[in-house]
Parts: C-alpha cells; sequence; structure tokens
C-alpha cells in the first residue's frame, strides 16, 4: 500500500511540474514542459544527466535571451522571416493530420520491431497475363499447401496454367525494411511457419519466416569496388587486383586513398569508399552479411564477390540499436513512420476526432436539384438556381463559423479529375463522402494551432531559430566581419596568437583532360602559371594562394618545390597537378590578411559575450530550483530505466 502511494504521488508530482515556471528572464517565464521539449529534442552528450541538464539550461536561457533581444527590434516583423514561417507551416502540416493515438501505436509497434531482425523468403505468383483472379487464389492455395508439407513447388505445372512462380531470400530484415503491410505479416508469423497467400501490387505472395535474432543495429563500412561482369574473361584479372589491394591494406595501406584511386563505386569513391550507414535490409544479403561480419572499427574483410564484383569492406562505425526508449530514440522513429507508407493509418483515423472538434455539420440539401446546379456548371459553366439550391447554399458548418457552399462542391469536382460524363450523377455519389472528408480535413487544418500542441511548438522552433540566425548576423557576425578597425585592433593585442602551420605557395591547377594537363605542365618551363591559362581558354583553371598542408591536394611527404605528378578522375576524365614555388616551416607569424578568418572567429566571440552580458544584466535570470531539481529526478530515473 505505502509502495502504491508513492508511486501515486510521484506520478502526480511529475504531472504538475512540467506546468510549473522552470525559470524566469525579466518578466518573461518559461515553463518546465517548454524546457524539456527543447531538451528532449536537442540535448547534447555529456557523462551525466546532471551535467547535460545543465549544459543544455544554460543555452537555453542565452538562448531565450538572444530571441527576446530580436522581438524587441521587432526582427520577427521582417517580411522575409514571415514569407519563410508561412511556408514552414505548409511544409510540415501534413505531419500533424495525423490521429495520436494511431502515431503513438506506430512509433511504439516500429520501436519493438526494430528490436528484432527477421530472416524472410518469399515465394511470388503472378500471372504472366490478365487471369480470373479465383484460379490464381487457388494456384496459391495449393503453393502453400506444397511448401507446408515439405515438398518441391512444380514450377512447370504452374507455368502451364501462365503463372510464374518465384522464390527469393529476402535475408534479415528490420522495421521499415518491407512495406508496412507485408511487414505486418512477416512479424505476425512464428519462426518456422509460412504466411496465407496475400495480394500485393498483383501478385500473391507467401512469406516463410526462417528464423529471428536480437537486431543488428547500424553499420558504418567503407568498401573498394572492382566491378565487373561475375563469368567475363576479366575476373582473373579483377580478382588478382583485389588480392593485391588487401594485402596491400594488410600492411597498413591508406584504405581511403586506394578507394578514391581503384573503387568503381561512383557514389562513395571520392569519400574513400564510406557508405551511409544503414540497417539490414539495405543491400544483397551476401554483402551485408560481410558488413556485419567485421567486429571491430578498423576490421577489413578479405575480398569477397557478388553480383556487382569484387568488394573489400572496412569498418567505421557499429551502433546497436537503442535498449532504452529515451526522447531521441522516439524522435527519430517517429520521423521514419512519419515518411513511411504506415503514416496513412493515422491519417485515417484522424477523421473521426476531426469531425467531432471542427463540429462538422451536414445540412439538409435536395440532392436533385444538387445535381441539377453541379450539372449546368460543370458542362455548360453557366451558375443557376434549382429550387432553392445554388452556389452560394452552404452544405457544411463548423462550430468556428466557417461554412462549405455548393461552390466548393463545384471545385472539388473540378479538380478530382473523377467525374464520368457518361454517368455523372454515380460519380457525384461516390465523391460525396471524399468531399465530406475533405472538408472537414480543411477546417481541422486551418486550425492546427488551436488543435495541437505540438504542432505550436515545432512553429515556435523554428520562428525563434529564424529570429536568432537575424538578430546574431546583426549583433555578430555582420559587425565582426565589417569592423576592420576592430579587427586590426585585435590582432595587434594577441599578434604572436596566429601563427602558420606548415604551409606553401601553391597553384593548383585543374584541366579538362590528361593530354591538356601534359601541354600545361610542358608550358610552365616557359610560362607563368597565368600565360598558361590564358593560353588554354576555359580547359585549364588554376587557384594560387598560400595553404597548409592539410588544404593541399597532395600527400603531405611529396609536398616540395617543384611540379608535381598528373593525377586523372578515373570517372570524368580530368585531370590535377600542382605547382610549389615555395614551402614554410611552421610557426613563421601571419600577417593580419592571412589571420583574418582566425580574428575574426576571435572578434565574434568578444562580441557575443559583451551581448550576453548586456543581456543578462537587462533580463535577469532566475532559476527555480525546486522545479529544476524535480527535472532533475525525473530524467536521471528515465535514463536508469
Amino acid at each position: 500500500m505505502k509502495r502504491f502511494f508513492l508511486l501515486f504521488l510521484f506520478g502526480t508530482i511529475a504531472g504538475n511540474v512540467f506546468s510549473q515556471t522552470l525559470f524566469t528572464y525579466g518578466p518573461y517565464a518559461v515553463s518546465a514542459d517548454e524546457f524539456k521539449y527543447a531538451y528532449s529534442k536537442n540535448k547534447i552528450a555529456s557523462d551525466t544527466v546532471k551535467n547535460d541538464l545543465k549544459t543544455y539550461l544554460d543555452l537555453y536561457t542565452l538562448f531565450k535571451l538572444k530571441v527576446q533581444d530580436a522581438r524587441d527590434l521587432r526582427l520577427d516583423t521582417l517580411p522575409a522571416l514571415q514569407a519563410d514561417l508561412q511556408n514552414y507551416k505548409l511544409q510540415i502540416e501534413k505531419n500533424y493530420l495525423l490521429d495520436n493515438a494511431q502515431m503513438e501505436f506506430l512509433v511504439n509497434q516500429a520501436l519493438q520491431r526494430s528490436r528484432k531482425d527477421v530472416r524472410v523468403i518469399s515465394y511470388r505468383l503472378s500471372p504472366d497475363s490478365k487471369k480470373d483472379s479465383s484460379t490464381i487464389v487457388q494456384a496459391a492455395d495449393r503453393v502453400l499447401s506444397t511448401l507446408r508439407n515439405g515438398e518441391v513447388v512444380d514450377t512447370k505445372a504452374l507455368e502451364a496454367e501462365g503463372l510464374q512462380f518465384a522464390k527469393e531470400d529476402l535475408g534479415f530484415i528490420t522495421a521499415f525494411t518491407l512495406p508496412w503491410e507485408i511487414e505486418n505479416v512477416v512479424y505476425d508469423l512464428s519462426v518456422g511457419s509460412y504466411s496465407g497467400p496475400m495480394k500485393f501490387n498483383g501478385a500473391y505472395y507467401i512469406f516463410y519466416k526462417q528464423s529471428e535474432r536480437p537486431a543488428a543495429g547500424k553499420v558504418k563500412v567503407a568498401q573498394i569496388l572492382l566491378a565487373f561482369e561475375p563469368g567475363r574473361k576479366n575476373e582473373a584479372r579483377v580478382r588478382s587486383l583485389a588480392d593485391s589491394l588487401y594485402q596491400a591494406l594488410k600492411k597498413g595501406a591508406d584504405f581511403a586513398a586506394l578507394a578514391k584511386t581503384y573503387s568503381d563505386d561512383r557514389n562513395s569513391y571520392f569519400r574513400g569508399g564510406e557508405l551511409p550507414e544503414f540497417t539490414v535490409g539495405k543491400y544483397t544479403l551476401d554483402f551485408e552479411n560481410q558488413a556485419f561480419a567485421l567486429k571491430h572499427d578498423g576490421d577489413i574483410s578479405k575480398p569477397f564477390l557478388t553480383d556487382f564484383g569484387y568488394h573489400i569492406l572496412k569498418r567505421i562505425s557499429a551502433t546497436p540499436f537503442p535498449v532504452k526508449d529515451n526522447e531521441e530514440v522516439l524522435y527519430h522513429v517517429r520521423q521514419e513512420v512519419l515518411a513511411d507508407d504506415r503514416a496513412e493509418s493515422a491519417r485515417q483515423k484522424l477523421l473521426a476526432s476531426a469531425r467531432e472538434k471542427t463540429g462538422f455539420h451536414a445540412l439538409t440539401v435536395n440532392k436533385q436539384d444538387l445535381y441539377k446546379v453541379t450539372d449546368t456548371s460543370l458542362w455548360v459553366n453557366k451558375l443557376i438556381t434549382s429550387g432553392t439550391v445554388n452556389q452560394q447554399t452552404v452544405l457544411f458548418t463548423f462550430n468556428d463559423g466557417s461554412e462549405t457552399k455548393v461552390s466548393d462542391w463545384d471545385l472539388f469536382l473540378r479538380n478530382s479529375g473523377k467525374v464520368w460524363r457518361a454517368d455523372m450523377h454515380e460519380s457525384y455519389k461516390q465523391l460525396w463522402p471524399d468531399f465530406e472528408k475533405a472538408s472537414i480535413l480543411a477546417n481541422y487544418q486551418k486550425r492546427l494551432e488551436t488543435f495541437d500542441t505540438n504542432y505550436v511548438r515545432q512553429l515556435k522552433e523554428f520562428e525563434e531559430g529564424n529570429m536568432l540566425f537575424e538578430v546574431m548576423q546583426e549583433k555578430v557576425w555582420q559587425k565582426a566581419s565589417e569592423d576592420t578597425a576592430g579587427l586590426l585592433k585585435l590582432y595587434m593585442q594577441q599578434k604572436d596568437k596566429y601563427k602558420w602551420k606548415a604551409s606553401a605557395d601553391v597553384v593548383i591547377f585543374s584541366c579538362s583532360n590528361e593530354a591538356i594537363a601534359k601541354e600545361a605542365k610542358n608550358a610552365l618551363q616557359k610560362e607563368t602559371w597565368k600565360e598558361v591559362v590564358d593560353a588554354h581558354h576555359g580547359n585549364v583553371m588554376a587557384d594560387s594562394a598560400r595553404y597548409d598542408y592539410s588544404a593541399i591536394p597532395l600527400p603531405a611527404h611529396d609536398i616540395r618545390v617543384g611540379i608535381s605528378d598528373i593525377k586523372v578522375n578515373r570517372f570524368d576524365g580530368t585531370a590535377t597537378f600542382v605547382q610549389v614555388v615555395k614551402t614554410y616551416p611552421s610557426g613563421l607569424p601571419m600577417s593580419f590578411e592571412d589571420a583574418r578568418g582566425a580574428v575574426i572567429d576571435e572578434y565574434q566571440k568578444l562580441l557575443e559575450k559583451e551581448w550576453t552580458d548586456q543581456l543578462k544584466a537587462k533580463y535577469p535570470i532566475r532559476i527555480n530550483q525546486r522545479v529544476y531539481g524535480l527535472l532533475l529526478s525525473q530524467f536521471a530515473e528515465k535514463s536508469e530505466r
């Protein structure tokens, strides 16, 4: 009884704390609820929840001060910012035309499924021409019976019936890998069982759940792909090159450099072969097996063959699927749900609650008169009155005083493209429920700020982010870049701080092809680099400056006075080379112009500190320590679950 009472008491406190003020700045207050929303979306990593919360609270109080200064300057009234906000509304409104309970169900469902990988085999039965659906269903039932009995499917008999049969090992899949309709079937199966035939995209599918395991999570790899078509004569040569590269990697060769030189993957070679992080079900099974088999960051696979050629992989990182349902995980899964076909079920379920919230009421209208008015408008382009019905007749009303009229019905039909001239009135009957739904959702969408607090929060977040950018531009960034006198003064005060790393005066040449690069390189023996560029009429471009070694497209040990070898891009045929004019050791002083970028950065920090000190004096910050303590306790408890 005591334990139940304490749980009830804590739950009551937890519910109340978020409605209380967490901090004030001058006359303005920020609730714990507002802070919790921002913290959950944007929190930064730290050693403990206490450090994390304190760090973010410090950042958030400064953020609110700066935004308030922007409001004081009336930056929120700028036409450009108002237009941005309006455009943003249009972008995100569709994400809020959803039933919240269904969205919560979908997010939780996806979370649970994401913790399990499922090995699936599919059997597809499709007609090679138009065929009676009952015949295909009967054939699919026979195939299912055959599979369950452990027998071999007679594909020739199916072909004789005009049916194509295909078996495919889908490998391991996870949430969002397959269409939601199929995912539901697969995840509901027990291991070792077959699904009943299901129709999807004109074919009938049977799914077999071979096995399941805890989620492998995500992995990020780099690859070297040596592409060829298996079975071609050059396979032995490509295999030999793959083995040579693997041996070089084992001896310490740079993977990224080899990928840039040899990999045939046009989408990744320029990034040193790095692929975006992925889960199971993204690539072919043989590729994924090799990627997820790498146990440690930096591990390199032996060359292996797929339908695309020989691959060598290097593991960059691996991310297990989180065990705890923290706010960050929930947010990312929600974004995946919103982008997926399953979100449509939440849109459909919204209609019932939207009908009630908007106070939708359909007035009684003589349908025959309505149809006459509609016919004449659509097909004769003439507005008439039939009985008591005309274009201004009200069809629906809402509790905000809005009305939907016959003219709206007319416009809906014109835009639908679904009215059949041969049977107009039948099409009207079929489209009427869609018109009701569209009218309800249009009214709901217009009043989103009344119905959905999360929508209001997201709009506010965007608006304040825009205002922050504008006020930072005015108070810090633009001022720092334009105040040459202030920059020079700061440079002189700490001149010894600005020193070069190892650097060189270089000219970097970019040429349209290797032949022109050779011409340009030879011409440099007698001409200046500017003369070489001018003589080649756009086929040679050059960039001359002093750069740190790290910014020069040559290995550091190759940077010496002279002209480098020509490097040809194997995909587009362009060629580059570098002329090193002079090298400098590290530690040499920078001139004001050379150090200007670093000085601007320092000056911006000084200006921002002066500005925020003024804001703190204008709007003193006071933290409600009791509410902060309750917040800290709740977040700490969540992190331990």
